[in-house]
């Protein structure tokens, strides 16, 4: 009941935000660029291409540190050591957090340790531009291993290093992928 109380009053309070974007594009005709972003209106498209504007809250994302302000928003170091504004996790803090998990205040599970990487909570792939992408969040991951780049990988993705049983992405990448310090994927198993 009492999640169900929190989630009605951010509802309410995102909705006051969308209130305000949609009332002051009505009015000025224009999209107030300190929490709002013009995008494709819910008509959809129009016969002829383009459709009809509309005024939308901004994601935490596209928030300045410094304009971070929203109570579903948070500041995060990214692995640079820069703050960066993204969303707060659901509901209330756990005692640690799973693979994914990025809320910095709280320490990863066991068997888990905080990397960098991005804050999504899809078990993909994934392969980050630059290792100083501002993006990139220590995140909780499987623990084992050090990042390494395989020059034959190509565009796919690159290998992770997670434990041997939950390898990822090695379809995709060459032999030698890092099981750790003295074990490499052989393209089957960990040797």
């Amino acid at each position: 009941l009492l999640v169900l109380a929190a989630c009605e009053q951010q509802v309410e309070k995102e909705n006051k935000l969308t209130k305000y974007c949609r009332i002051a594009f009505e009015e000025t005709g224009k999209c107030p660029e300190d929490k709002c972003i013009i995008g494709c209106g819910s008509g959809g498209m129009f016969d002829r291409g383009g459709c009809r504007a509309e005024c939308y809250p901004k994601s935490c994302s596209q928030f300045s540190p410094e304009n971070c302000t929203l109570e579903s928003c948070q500041i995060l170091l990214n692995c640079k050591g820069e703050s960066v504004c993204n969303s707060k996790p659901a509901g209330k803090p756990p005692k640690c957090g799973d693979e994914g998990y990025y809320d910095q205040d709280v320490p990863c599970c066991e068997g888990l340790e905080k990397r960098c990487g991005f804050a999504d909570s899809f078990p993909i792939c994934r392969k980050p531009a630059s290792r100083n992408e501002k993006w990139l969040q220590e995140i909780c991951e499987d623990s084992g291993g050090v990042w390494k780049e395989f020059p034959n990988s190509g565009n796919f993705c690159q290998d992770e290093c997670y434990k041997p049983e939950n390898a990822r992405c090695t379809r995709f990448t060459s032999i030698g992928c890092d099981c750790g310090i003295d074990k490499c994927w052989d393209g089957t198993s960990c040797v």
